[in-house]
């Protein structure tokens, strides 16, 4: 075999615009979304879901909101922050129907606490 073979020829654009190989998020933020910038420690405060049936969703939520009501940055909103930070507190099953959810799909509060959770 050549070398062209093992390793075809990629143009400029092929560089600078890779293949994506994970799936897209849920999750979309406009471009201008400022960046939310996570402190040391505040994954760990995070209450974690794990979709379980002795797991009460609400009650998660809830602790969720409150957690993440600490975290507010001047530059972002409520709704910004909890979405940016919602992937980091459910485990298992949960992060499967998270992953299971179609692109784009949460754009706002209504996305986290108006949906009813099912694994």
């Amino acid at each position: 075999m050549s070398q062209h073979e093992d390793n075809p020829i990629r143009s400029l654009k092929d560089y600078l615009h890779p293949t994506r190989t994970t799936t897209p998020s849920c999750i979309m933020f406009l471009p201008n979304t400022p960046q939310f910038e996570f402190k040391p420690g505040m994954i760990q405060l995070l209450p974690s879901f794990h979709g379980l049936d002795n797991e009460n969703p609400y009650v998660n939520i809830r602790e969720f909101e409150e957690v993440v009501a600490t975290f507010r940055s001047r530059a972002d909103t409520t709704d910004t922050v909890r979405l940016k930070i919602f992937p980091f507190s459910v485990k298992d099953k949960a992060k499967s129907w998270l992953y299971s959810l179609s692109i784009g799909v949460a754009k706002g509060n209504s996305a986290i606490s108006g949906t009813r959770i099912r694994c």
